[in-house]
């Protein structure tokens, strides 16, 4: 819902341009529209152009011209198309004239001034447990600091660059998140790069950044079928990213998932 005037503007582009080429084809198109005739229970396709000033309608039957009874049934679509174009696009345009998107933040820039000056969470109890969450002490993985060597641009220390990115892109879009929270399976101590929250419950973030090390990569996989076991899952609650074979990330990968999965 938050993407909606994005959404409708894309829309609108899309009509624009499907008519634009819809009425170049049918340029192309032989002349007459196609209609049918019934007689002795066959059904048989006729053209029909009509009559020009001083000369008759022509009828010609086209049952065994099948280029020609194509390109007529295309046209007829066609024709059925732009009508609906026709409708559409005005009521579009109309549209996102007076749309406002209902966006937390729009609706607070519309409140009296005097009121803005309170906290956001006043207005969004969402906002607050959000808050909350993101302030509250957790359990960290305490394995291996030496190795978290690249720094976010709020201070937080990662162990990769991919993870740092990534943390990035969660900070831009106002993503509440913590780093290598502790999670316990079967009494086994995991710690996924990235735990995000969402009103509907936590989500998982895993980042596997060594694809060519064959020990890495089978200890990755073991880790997400353990994942698995305990309802952690990408088609539920886990997003898994990996770097490519020369350690390069997929920047617009990382945003696909976010503005889809997590806003």
């Amino acid at each position: 819902m938050y993407n909606a005037n994005e959404f409708l503007h894309e829309l609108l582009r899309r009509y624009r341009q499907m008519e634009k080429e819809q009425r170049k084809e049918l340029e192309t198109l032989p002349e007459g529209q196609l209609t049918i005739r019934s007689s002795q229970g066959r059904v048989n396709y006729v053209q029909l152009i009509p009559a020009s000033p001083g000369e008759k309608r022509i009828r010609r039957g086209i049952t065994n011209n099948p280029p020609l009874l194509r390109s007529l049934a295309r046209k007829k679509y066609l024709q059925r198309s732009l009508a609906i174009l026709e409708t559409n696009i005005p009521a579009l345009e109309a549209l996102l004239h007076v749309h406002q998107e209902p966006t937390p933040d729009a609706i607070l820039r519309q409140l009296p001034h005097s009121l803005q000056a309170l906290p956001p969470e006043f207005f969004l109890p969402e906002q607050r447990k959000k808050n909350q969450w993101a302030t509250a002490e957790y359990e960290k993985d305490p394995s291996r600091p030496e190795q978290k060597s690249h720094v976010t641009s709020r201070g937080l220390r990662v162990r990769s660059k991919s993870e740092a990115i990534i943390a990035e892109h969660l900070d831009a879009h106002g993503i509440p998140y913590r780093y290598e929270q502790v999670l316990y399976i079967e009494n086994r101590r995991f710690s996924p790069d990235f735990t995000i929250w969402r009103p509907d419950g936590l989500m998982f973030w895993e980042h596997c950044g060594l694809v060519n090390d064959s020990s890495y990569m089978k200890h990755h996989k073991w880790k997400l079928s353990m994942y698995e076991r305990a309802g952690i899952v990408p088609w539920k609650n886990l997003i898994v990213t990996y770097d490519d074979d020369f350690g390069n990330l997929n920047i617009a990968r990382i945003e696909a998932e976010i503005t889809t999965l997590l806003l």
